[in-house]
């Protein structure tokens, strides 16, 4: 915030614009963050479904992530609803 040492014992005062930097920031990496573990936790899912078809039913798992993740993923061919 204030891009410099700050001594010890001196209070930082963060103005509103600060505040809202921040909780932009958050959401925004939060939201990279989900996409990027929800698309590689499907793609993993999917090589498991490709090497035995009978662990789970693809729909049922992408409806399931897909909601975790608040986004549609694709397991083993299948998109999920969010």
């Amino acid at each position: 915030m204030v891009k410099a040492e700050v001594e010890a014992g001196k209070t930082l005062t963060p103005s509103l614009f600060d505040l809202r930097y921040v909780k932009r920031f958050l959401v925004e990496t939060a939201f990279h963050t989900n996409q990027r573990i929800g698309q590689r936790l499907a793609s993993l899912l999917s090589d498991l479904y490709a090497d035995n078809g009978t662990l789970f039913v693809p729909q049922d798992v992408a409806d399931t992530i897909s909601v975790s993740f608040q986004q549609r993923l694709t397991v083993a061919g299948t998109l999920g609803a969010v």
